[in-house]
């Protein structure tokens, strides 16, 4: 159905496939089609959640004079970490471990991970997300 110029029916998937009736192929197709819809390289859509934290134990667990102190942070030897969630049903969550929570890397993050179809993305008060949200047009402002 992706390779083919003008789309295949579901007919013609019957026949390749040899289903056992119409109504199995013409099933099957709109799945397809539905999945093919909201594939923009596995990039989240519909109200999309994202937040940053630090994961790390605390500082006097730590072994033999690793020190890093405070409650997480910049400068607390945590390691930061970004999240986005799908809010629904059978939302899509992704993470990934970031080297700073500056503006810059929240930003890459989010044109990686969201689509531009979104309808709304729920952030925090962090700055870093402002700018990304100003720069898609798509997008309304944060909450």
């Amino acid at each position: 159905m992706y390779h083919s110029k003008k789309g295949m029916s579901a007919h013609q998937i019957h026949r390749m496939l040899g289903t056992g009736n119409y109504e199995t192929a013409w099933y099957m197709c709109h799945r397809i089609r539905a999945a093919m819809a909201n594939s923009a390289k596995g990039q989240l859509f519909g109200t999309v959640e994202i937040d940053e934290t630090f994961v790390g134990g605390k500082a006097y667990n730590r072994h033999g004079g690793r020190s890093g102190g405070g409650r997480g942070g910049l400068g607390s030897g945590k390691v930061p970490v970004v999240g986005a969630i799908e809010r629904g049903k059978k939302g899509k969550v992704t993470t990934r471990v970031i080297e700073t929570v500056s503006a810059e890397v929240l930003q890459r993050f989010v044109r990686q991970t969201v689509s531009d179809k979104v309808d709304l993305i729920v952030t925090d008060e962090c700055t870093g997300y402002r700018h990304a949200a100003q720069r898609a047009t798509a997008w309304p402002r944060p909450l």
